[in-house]
Parts: C-alpha cells; structure tokens; sequence
C-alpha cells in the first residue's frame, strides 16, 4: 500500500493489522510470506518499476531538494 508517502489509508489499514496481531487472531508475517502476499496483487509490479524510477531520478539529480 505504500505510494511513497503515508495515508490514511496506510494508517487505517496498519492499525486494524496490529490490532488483529495484537489480539492473536494474525500473527505477524514473514519476508517471504509479504512477497508472496504482495505477488497477490495485480498493481505491485507497476509499484515497484515507478518506485524504481522515482529513486533512479531522485540520486540522477531530476528531483531538487
């Protein structure tokens, strides 16, 4: 869920996680389990390649601090 900043909807979804792991219905996930959770869904590749860029542009100086 994360699109380079955090929303609300970051937030919403991160305390109904801890709060299901903190009442022992989840338990917390792995690294491999959070990649193959990841894989599940469609719009992660498209993540990943823009994030990738983003950063690429970023250190190549395009973005100015």
């Amino acid at each position: 869920m994360y699109v380079g900043y955090w929303t609300q909807q970051c937030e919403d979804w991160f305390q109904e996680r801890l709060r299901l792991i903190l009442a022992g219905v989840e338990k917390p996930l792995s690294a491999t389990k959070w990649t193959d959770y990841m894989r599940k869904d469609h719009n992660t590749p498209s993540l990943v390649a823009a994030n990738r860029t983003a950063a690429a542009n970023f250190f190549k100086g395009v973005y100015a601090l």
